[in-house]
């Protein structure tokens, strides 16, 4: 059995997913990746997927998440007079909303200059190309034909990937190319790993187990709207909740028309529905809620997915190009 791990974007409501993994590889022998032979990852999942790739195991995850909440996602605090400045006020129109130098330290310290190539396991990572808004895919060497991206940095592919609109600013990778978040057209992975795996490593239907992993999600917020002749008050920000709803969808769709497991044992999603609001991108009071979320919905899934994903490690990686000492 071929085994995929597919997590999505969703800021710091990625400690539901790293939770998750943390309480399923509590009860393995060993570290959550080496149960996987392919791991995709979208913005805050491309950094978990990428950690994992790199040896991290998913408690180390869940702690970075932890510990660096309030540095990644800082409380912008106005002072009195301040409030009442319209320039202040208004600043978030015109520039990101948060400096992204807390969050590339975090990550120079943790990876400490490692290469795509060092990843312990297949990856991919979905990113964007600001240019011309082509997709753009970091992969590990594991086709004879991917030979560039695995002397990339880690640390700059997690930055590419995760590099939200107005929420942070497009990364500029060493070679000038100049990236951004992987969620403006793939932020549910789950699709394009299912599609990696069966058309290009060549892995049959049959062999192919996907868990897809989601950061929560809300009913969706545009559902009255069926019946009206709406305008732009009418669908405000619900259309990019529309866009981002129809993606996971059809990335859904096509992971399962991909693996056809009827049985619906080979084809597990897990991002339980919550209330509108309750969690937030950038949402760092509610950290501890969604760890333990996290938590409860792992002990829930835990015997389905023990069957099918954590019954057996993975075959070992070996890619087609490494990394001359």
């Amino acid at each position: 059995m071929r085994k995929i791990l597919a997590i999505d974007g969703g800021g710091i409501k990625g400690v539901f997913p790293a939770a998750f993994l943390s309480t399923l590889e509590d009860k393995t022998n060993g570290n959550i990746w080496e149960y996987f032979d392919l791991i995709a990852g979208t913005s805050t999942g491309g950094i978990i997927a990428l950690a994992l790739g790199l040896g991290f195991s998913a408690r180390e995850i869940l702690s970075l998440y932890e510990d660096n909440a309030e540095r990644i996602f800082p409380k912008q605090k106005l002072g009195r007079l301040e409030r009442f400045n319209p320039k202040k006020r208004i600043r978030g129109a015109f520039r990101q909303k948060y400096e992204t130098d807390a969050l590339a330290a975090l990550l120079r310290g943790k990876i400490k200059g490692k290469l795509l190539g060092q990843s312990k396991t297949r990856v991919m990572i979905l990113s964007t190309n600001l240019t011309d808004g082509s997709v753009y895919v970091f992969k590990t060497a594991h086709h004879e034909r991917f030979s560039h991206d695995y002397l990339v940095p880690a640390e700059d592919i997690a930055l590419a990937t995760s590099a939200a609109p107005i929420f942070f600013k497009p990364h500029t990778m060493p070679s000038g190319q100049a990236l951004v978040d992987g969620a403006m057209w793939g932020n549910n992975p789950s699709g394009f790993a299912a599609v990696e795996a069966a058309h290009v490593l060549g892995w049959p239907a049959e062999d192919i187990a996907l868990l897809s992993l989601g950061c929560t999600q809300e009913p969706v917020p545009f559902g009255d709207l069926a019946g009206k002749n709406p305008g732009a008050v009418d669908w405000n920000f619900g259309v990019i909740d529309a866009f981002f709803a129809g993606q996971c969808s059809a990335s859904e769709g096509i992971a399962q028309l991909i693996v056809n497991d009827r049985s619906g044992k080979r084809y597990q999603r897990y991002s339980p529905i919550v209330a509108p609001k309750l969690f937030t991108l950038d949402g760092i009071d509610k950290v501890q809620q969604l760890k333990g979320f996290g938590d409860s919905e792992a002990r829930k899934a835990n015997p389905a997915v023990q069957e099918v994903f954590l019954a057996n490690k993975a075959e070992r990686f070996e890619p087609f190009h490494k990394i001359s000492n």
